[in-house]
């Protein structure tokens, strides 16, 4: 998809945490499994972890039911991130739906 290659490309030349930021509301718009691989990516930036990993919850609720795999990768990413308690509520709970989605 032409709108994520756009995203990737933005990611790999984005300088600062603004402009990273502003590629999460993109990926959260359009929501795919690259969108969630994308936006997964962001939880190694300690300034942006919160906003990517609630940006990647967002993609996930949108697209478990037709990709669990990788929604369940995703979700483990979030998992592994040092990021507070509710977000990681609403991270196990996806990952146990998508666990019995997965074929």
């Amino acid at each position: 998809d032409e709108k994520m290659a756009m995203c990737k490309n933005a990611l790999n030349v984005a300088q600062r945490d603004d402009e990273r930021q502003l590629v999460l509301t993109v990926l959260e718009r359009n929501p795919s499994t690259m969108s969630l691989e994308l936006a997964a990516s962001l939880l190694e930036n300690a300034q942006l972890k919160r906003e990517a990993a609630n940006t990647v919850l967002s993609i996930a609720q949108r697209v478990i039911e037709e990709q669990p795999e990788p929604v369940a990768a995703a979700m483990q990413k979030v998992l592994d991130a040092d990021v507070p308690a509710g977000i990681r509520k609403r991270a196990q709970s996806y990952l146990d739906r998508a666990k019995t989605d997965i074929p």
